[in-house]
């Protein structure tokens, strides 16, 4: 039963809450049962195999799967989710490591990394409004953004886990030849009108950092349709190989972003339970919601006519003060 209050816990009134005998739920959710009978095991096949990185099966594994769960043909695991951003611009704008690249139309709300992507890549960033009720990219604001010959990109940001209007943002990316990589660092699960985010752009990039729906403490992921495309992310985490390439070629010039075996390996054990975890997300933020309807002065997360399904990576109120 909700207790009633004239006095909040911060100024000495009873807390509704006793956090040392009922501490708040954790994330990512963690068990003993999960551990011993999935997640060791994994470990320890990893270990007894003697491949902990390069030539390893699992990273391949969980970007296949990963990719299925999206709806896409490919995806390839890295090791951060900056990491995606700047493999996902360089792959889409086929750019190289010699020169300037083209401006990239980032949203002035969302972490630092999208834009600082970006910039460690040569591209301009220009920043642009959101809309007030998805904190997502407002397309009008874009159109009026571009300039021919020196726009490249557009870098939606599905913010909280809400999915960017990305109907209008494509039909501008048409016009104007624009490449479309999506920042679903928040959004694992989201869906646009029935697509999962990752799918509706030329790329999609994923962060698996510790706070993130799916966590593997730090990791990233590109998704794509293009073979193109994911050819060149390979070959920007992997040295410059591309796909299938001889051991010692190097078409491409590319760093070393390649994951562990040991991550893929938990990623795939996490993977599994996603759809139930952010089921029961969407759930608790529908019943928080519903609490929130008749408190003044507090508007609830607004979901846009696109948002099927809001992966609720946070929960964003806006507050009249």
């Amino acid at each position: 039963m909700a207790t009633k209050t004239n006095k909040l816990a911060i100024d000495g009134g009873v807390p509704v809450r006793d956090t040392t005998a009922n501490p708040w739920p954790r994330s990512p959710v963690t068990g003993e049962e999960e551990w011993r009978n999935e997640v060791e095991p994994a470990f320890r096949a990893v270990y007894d195999s003697g491949v902990e990185g390069r030539e390893g099966t699992r990273a391949v594994a969980f970007g296949r799967e990963f990719a299925e769960y999206c709806g896409v043909a490919h995806g390839r695991l890295l090791t951060h989710g900056t990491d995606a951003i700047m493999a996902a611009l360089v792959a889409a704008l086929d750019l190289d490591a010699w020169g300037p690249g083209p401006e990239v139309i980032v949203p002035n709300y969302t972490y630092i990394a999208t834009a600082s992507a970006a910039l460690d890549r040569g591209c301009p960033v220009v920043f642009v409004d959101v809309d007030p009720r998805t904190f997502t990219l407002d397309p009008a604001a874009v159109e009026a953004a571009v300039v021919p010959g020196r726009t490249g990109a557009i870098l939606p940001v599905h913010l909280a886990g809400h999915p960017a209007e990305m109907t209008a943002l494509n039909a501008i990316a048409r016009r104007h030849g624009l490449a479309v990589i999506e920042d679903c660092a928040q959004a694992h699960g989201a869906a646009y009108e029935g697509t999962r985010v990752g799918a509706l752009g030329h790329a999609g990039a994923f962060s698996f950092q510790s706070s993130k729906n799916l966590s593997s403490g730090e990791g990233g992921l590109v998704t794509t349709d293009d073979p193109e495309i994911d050819s060149r992310v390979a070959a920007f985490m992997d040295s410059g190989r591309v796909p299938h390439g001889a051991r010692w070629d190097y078409p491409r010039v590319g760093w070393n972003y390649r994951p562990s075996e040991y991550v893929a390996a938990l990623l795939r054990v996490r993977l599994r339970r996603l759809e139930e975890q952010t089921a029961h997300r969407v759930r608790m933020a529908d019943r928080l919601t519903s609490r929130l309807a008749d408190v003044p002065g507090v508007t609830p997360p607004q979901h846009a006519s696109w948002c099927t399904r809001h992966a609720y990576h946070l929960y964003c109120m806006l507050l009249d003060v």
